[in-house]
């Protein structure tokens, strides 16, 4: 069929028209209702980009625009921008379900007051603030926020750590070198399973206490007393106090090698058990100078005997190895009952140590 000039002028111009108004759609669009794009099956839709890499792509240079003085934005170069209060941008799983959500909480409309970002999660099917972002810090990795977090490193923990602000406590482990590598406790600390710490534990004086259920070991994993110490203690010049008055003696001081100090309640004394297991049985040296101001007494040795203030030889007070001592009386001394010598026994004082 031939059309005549006037139609295909006609529709020469109806395609002018339709390209002028495509143009005009592609730059600005309102939509009152739903709208629904379709891309073909496969196609996606891209905004700043010819080449969309996602169902949905936008591309800008980024960077929020200034602000009005009354804190509202001006128009910047942010590709999405979500706005409103509560779920801002959510997310549902393959099922359709609600398992995410960016939230804007506290938002008090003014300039100061503008609320601030959580994230949420409803994997049990209960919303859950996982985190939220109120006045900065965190950091994990790090552009140094030194506060709020921070990490910059490992953490492992399958389990509770609960570090309480009460009265201002605070657990401290080497924070920028402000302390010797370790912990510091100012306040109040209560430990219930374990802490393993750098080179040591300080507990400010008068207003700390450090409780331990359990067992402490220092050197060993596995300690055998509530203190187990695989090395040297230092004590500087500070006093040991036994306190418990009702202890009795263990025993713990006799294996083969053992040694101990025992507060001993059933023995009413402080007992020093010597190394076990040696050629002499239960054995202590002491080194150079010794002073006791008292008495010395062996249970095990030479005896010792002092004699009694009738002694007449070989007279009285006098240390001896000999149980009697001689003495001497006349005839008609009642007290005495006695003419003649008599033998009466000596005090047992004590006895030698071995040289």
């Amino acid at each position: 069929m031939r059309l005549s000039s006037k139609i295909k002028a006609t529709l020469a111009m109806a395609a002018v028209l339709s390209t002028i108004a495509a143009v005009a759609w592609a730059q600005n669009l309102e939509v009152k209702g739903n709208a629904w794009f379709a891309t073909g099956g496969s196609g996606s839709a891209g905004i700043g980009t010819a080449s969309p890499l996602a169902k949905f792509h936008v591309i800008a240079p980024g960077g929020f625009g200034g602000e009005a003085t009354d804190g509202t934005s001006l128009a910047g170069n942010v590709p999405v921008v979500a706005q409103g209060n509560g779920h801002v941008f959510g997310i549902i799983n393959s099922h359709g379900r609600q398992v995410g959500a960016i939230s804007v909480d506290g938002d008090n409309a003014s300039a100061a007051s503008r609320g601030y970002v959580s994230f949420l999660d409803k994997a049990d099917g209960v919303w859950h603030t996982s985190l939220s972002l109120n006045k900065g810090n965190v950091g994990i990795g790090t552009t140094a926020p030194a506060g709020a977090l921070d990490v910059n490193g490992d953490i492992y923990r399958a389990g509770l750590l609960a570090i309480s602000g009460e009265a201002g406590g605070w657990l401290r482990i080497n924070q920028n070198g402000a302390f010797p590598n370790g912990t510091h406790f100012p306040f109040r600390s209560n430990f219930y399973r374990g802490i393993t710490t750098g080179t040591w534990w300080s507990v400010e004086p008068g207003v700390g206490n450090v409780l331990v259920q359990g067992s402490v070991g220092i050197g060993t994993t596995n300690p055998a007393l509530p203190l187990d110490v695989r090395g040297a203690i230092g004590a500087g010049n500070s006093d040991i106090y036994f306190t418990n008055p009702s202890h009795n003696h263990t025993g713990f001081g006799n294996t083969a090698g053992y040694a101990a100090i025992e507060n001993s309640s059933n023995y009413g004394t402080l007992m020093v058990l010597g190394r076990a297991g040696t050629p002499w049985g239960r054995k202590v040296d002491v080194w150079d100078y010794l002073q006791v101001n008292g008495r010395i007494r062996a249970t095990d040795g030479t005896a010792i005997y002092v004699t009694p203030g009738d002694c007449q030889s070989p007279g009285p007070g006098v240390l001896t190895l000999n149980p009697t001592c001689n003495y001497a009386c006349s005839c008609g001394v009642s007290d005495m009952g006695c003419c003649g010598f008599y033998i009466p026994n000596n005090s047992l004082l004590g006895r030698l140590v071995d040289p």
